[in-house]
């Protein structure tokens, strides 16, 4: 998994519970604080150990811990230097979600060791898209329900997100994303 992830994960931990916390994420997954790196690549076990760790001192399932790990995601992107790339990638989350492979491509072009995942948003109506997901990492389909949570957000909207199917090997996942207006 990119460093990126990784430290996002550690970002989160120190955010909402603090050093202490983290420390003994790092610790249990054999992490120096010091020693994630945004730009380096990590083994996936190295990933799924520390959102395990983290799951368990939020209490939370592993699946819930991915959930707000992806909706998070979203805001420790839009604070790093991927921002201008983010927020250059549609108007509205629909067009986001469908720009999402070329947006994959442009940030390979800095982190050439990235191995993303392939979407394709099939529209369904103005404010809702099918979201088709391929993946060679098992497991990660809580984690981008929470990017689409993210993604609404993101564009002051509310979003919903139903898991339609987790597929065989052609499709990792099938969502329906859906947003409207943001009520006051």
């Amino acid at each position: 998994m990119y460093g990126m992830v990784m430290k996002s994960i550690e970002s989160y931990v120190l955010r909402n519970l603090g050093p202490t916390a983290w420390n003994v994420v790092a610790a249990e997954n054999g992490l120096e604080f010091a020693s994630l790196i945004a730009t380096e690549g990590y083994p996936d076990e190295q990933t799924v150990g520390l959102v395990v760790s983290s799951a368990r001192l939020f209490d939370l399932t592993p699946a819930e811990m991915l959930r707000k790990l992806g909706d998070y995601w979203i805001d420790y992107a839009l604070a790093s230097p991927m921002r201008e790339l983010m927020t250059g990638n549609g108007r509205d989350p629909g067009e986001f979600i469908t720009g999402l492979n070329a947006l994959h491509v442009r940030t390979q072009l800095v982190f050439p060791q990235m191995r993303p995942p392939e979407f394709e948003a099939i529209p369904e109506s103005e404010q809702s898209v099918r979201v088709l997901y391929w993946s060679p990492r098992a497991g990660l389909e809580p984690f981008v329900e929470g990017l689409l949570m993210g993604v609404a957000r993101m564009f002051g909207v509310q979003g919903t997100v139903e898991r339609l199917t987790s597929l065989g090997s052609e499709v990792t996942a099938e969502f329906r994303f859906c947003w409207a207006p943001a009520h006051g």
